[in-house]
């Protein structure tokens, strides 16, 4: 055998035993499991790994979206004949915009025909801020949301928990009520501590505003009357305390030429009414899946409300978008009552602020002894036993992503200030000064400045920043359970 066969042959030979190391050192790969295996090790890895709300993240399944308990040994009862309580909050509601507040007929006709029958409307109610964080706190706590931690100081995106005060739910809770809750919007989720006091609510996806992640107002009524329908006994033997978050006229938002087709010649916002209409029929459809199932007007409090308004540019300089101006457009909003022992038809006189709302609602429902609020109890007035609400001014602010600008509303004026916006807008037509809201509804022209409102305006805003300066350095309270 020469040199050259006993090269190859011996080359041979190294490369048969490389490769049979290499086979003996490289681990067999598993079989691909089946599908149902595979799902069962991605829901595992899931339950270990808290979901994030961020605007990129996937949609959750709904077993993470749902928070259920059983209802303490140790709940009092709640007094005898105690009303269920329903209360709807809609986010991005223009006011003038609903029928029963002069807007077009076919915007909320559902809602009209309930206050001609057994229902109240307040006649000048107001937010106390024009998004929806902060506002969502106001009317929850009964609070100025400074004072609960729900403000955002500095520009970046405000998702700070509400904590520091009771919430509704806790109330009701505490006094016997059964409660439950279906959010539309991720300013009302567990996250952000709107879900304290519930014994079962279900979150919407996390930032609910994506258009492939949203729960329209049909399917929030459906989420809530399948819950309310699965009660136990004990749980029925409860009056019921029922909270709904709605954010279908928050843009973005999809409407259909079917839908907007009748508001076509309404100035041009055919769609926007069209999503104030939807939610007229999911009240409609929410209110007779309650009846079906003995929750009536005879015997439940059904309270709806808004967050905020929105500019829509009626007029310009309004704006298109709330969160940057204090115009009537943004903060003024709708808040409608009916049911039991309300009267029928009743308008009712004077200011009320965002932050009247949840001691109003408790005293109606017949909650005793609660405080811990800053705002006002118009039960009096809603009741007929009030001439008006007897509030004499209301204060309204934005802290919106580097926009910093505060108001004071009177029956007869608004002054308005900004406090240092860092956020430059295009075509920007804010200016400090007054506007005389009788005989200029839109504000179109400054009137001279009212000293005495100014101070007062400066004296509260500094006050509330304060405030919520010292929250915002504060270590956010977390729920029972919020890292499992």
């Amino acid at each position: 055998m020469n040199r050259q066969t006993l090269a190859v042959t011996f080359g041979t030979i190294a490369l048969l035993v490389i490769g049979i190391i290499l086979l003996y050192l490289t681990p067999t790969p598993e079989p691909n499991p089946p599908a149902s295996t595979v799902s069962s090790q991605i829901e595992g890895k899931a339950n270990k790994t808290k979901s994030k709300t961020k605007a990129g993240a996937g949609r959750l399944p709904a077993s993470k979206l749902i928070h259920r308990s059983e209802i303490p040994a140790d709940r009092v009862a709640a007094p005898e004949g105690a009303p269920n309580v329903v209360v709807v909050i809609a986010s991005t509601q223009r006011r003038e915009m609903w029928s029963v507040y002069g807007g077009p007929e076919q915007t909320t006709p559902f809602i009209a025909s309930q206050l001609a029958e057994h229902g109240v409307k307040m006649s000048d109610a107001l937010s106390v801020a024009v998004d929806p964080h902060p506002a969502a706190a106001a009317i929850t706590t009964g609070r100025y949301p400074h004072n609960v931690g729900a403000i955002e100081p500095s520009a970046k995106r405000n998702l700070r928990r509400v904590q520091g005060s009771k919430l509704l739910a806790e109330r009701f809770a505490e006094s016997g009520w059964y409660t439950v809750g279906v959010s539309a919007s991720h300013h009302f989720n567990r996250k952000v501590g709107q879900a304290r006091g519930f014994d079962w609510y279900r979150d919407s996806q996390p930032f609910s505003l994506m258009i492939e992640r949203r729960i329209n107002a049909s399917q929030a009524v459906r989420f809530a009357l399948n819950r309310i329908g699965e009660r136990t006994d004990a749980e029925k033997a409860r009056p019921l305390y029922l909270q709904l978050s709605f954010i279908d006229s928050h843009k973005p938002f999809r409407v259909p030429p079917s839908e907007f087709s009748a508001f076509e010649n309404e100035l041009g916002v055919a769609p926007y009414l069209a999503t104030i209409r939807r939610i007229d029929a999911a009240m409609e459809r929410l209110v007779e899946g309650l009846s079906a199932q003995g929750i009536t007007h005879e015997n439940t409090l059904f309270v709806v409300v808004a967050d905020h308004g929105e500019g829509l540019e009626l007029p310009k300089h309004h704006r298109k978008q709330h969160g940057f101006v204090l115009y009537p457009s943004a903060v003024q909003i709708p808040w409608v009552m009916w049911g039991s022992g309300l009267p029928a038809g009743r308008e009712v006189p004077g200011l009320a602020s965002q932050i009247d709302i949840a001691p109003t609602v408790v005293a109606l429902a017949g909650l005793k002894g609660q405080d811990g609020f800053d705002g006002m109890d118009l039960s009096a007035a809603v009741l007929g036993k009030a001439k008006d609400t007897g509030r004499t001014s209301a204060y309204a602010d934005t802290l919106y992503e580097g926009i910093h600008r505060a108001s004071i509303w009177t029956n007869t004026y608004q002054c308005q200030r900004d406090f240092g916006s860092t956020h430059k807008l295009d075509d920007d037509a804010f200016e400090d000064g007054c506007y005389d809201r009788v005989s200029d509804p839109e504000f179109t022209k400054k009137v001279a400045d009212q000293p005495e409102l100014l101070a007062e305006l400066t004296k509260q805003h500094d006050a509330l920043l304060a405030r919520a300066k010292e929250l915002a350095q504060a270590p956010e309270e977390a729920d029972e359970g919020e890292g499992e």
